[in-house]
């Protein structure tokens, strides 16, 4: 597979062109770099005794299959907590002294008797961020006509990514176009799926036209090594059901 990595013609006879990105009508060599990144939100939260109410009660939510009722039985959990640990007492007592925070109140009433809130600490599951990859390819054109099939792409790619205006002066822009992106593990012998995405936006792009550190062309004055990194965004947000494929 490291051959499929660098120094390959960007055009449609190119045998070892494993990579498609929607529409757009070039045949990619295999990426120099693939980095799939996704999020899945845990987070370390301080439920409280709210908190571990709705936890130890979660059982006996909604016995009549309503959201009413889940309230219900959730307030009167609450309820005979506060009364249990004398809670109501405590406000009564910060409502007569004026603005005091009643948590602090309570706090210091409890430091009295060396004792301290449990913050109840919890990790939970809070959802998923679309997710997000990046390809980089690897562009190094051996023949001035392959040169410019390189910068057709380059030019196409932003195109394609870009935003419209309806017209000139518009006051909205349009939204860009959405793709998918496939790369097989071996173009040149129909190997198997690799990365499987669809419904993504390319949400950058970044060509460097110097990656060797100094500039060079051929004598139509296209560069002879061009690095390039597209960022995509999947639009649809990652679950079981769609991740099932996500490699092929």
């Amino acid at each position: 597979m490291g051959s499929l990595v660098t120094f390959n013609a960007l055009s449609a006879g190119n045998r070892a062109s494993p990579t498609t990105i929607g529409s757009l009508s070039f045949s990619l060599p295999f990426p120099k770099e693939v980095s799939v990144k996704t999020a899945y939100g845990w987070e370390s939260t301080e439920i409280g005794t709210i908190g571990e109410i709705a936890r130890n009660t979660s059982k006996n939510f909604g016995a009549d299959g309503t959201i009413g009722g889940a309230i219900a039985s959730f307030g009167s959990a609450v309820m005979s907590q506060k009364q249990s640990i004398g809670l109501q007492l405590a406000q009564n007592s910060v409502n007569n002294l004026g603005n005091v925070d009643s948590a602090s109140t309570l706090q210091s009433a409890l430091s009295g008797q060396g004792l301290l809130i449990n913050p109840k600490l919890e990790v939970l599951f809070k959802g998923v961020t679309h997710r997000q990859f990046e390809l980089t390819f690897d562009l190094a054109p051996t023949t001035a006509t392959d040169s410019v099939n390189v910068i057709l792409f380059l030019r196409k790619l932003h195109v394609f990514a870009a935003p419209s205006l309806p017209s000139p002066g518009a006051p909205f822009f349009e939204y860009p176009k959405t793709t998918t992106v496939v790369i097989k593990g071996d173009g040149s012998s129909g190997g198997g799926v690799t990365l499987d995405r669809g419904n993504c936006a390319i949400t950058s792009i970044d060509c460097n036209l110097t990656p060797d550190g100094l500039w060079s062309s051929f004598r139509n004055g296209k560069p002879v090594h061009v690095l390039v990194t597209i960022g995509f965004l999947e639009l649809d947000l990652p679950t079981k059901q769609n991740d099932a494929d996500l490699f092929g």
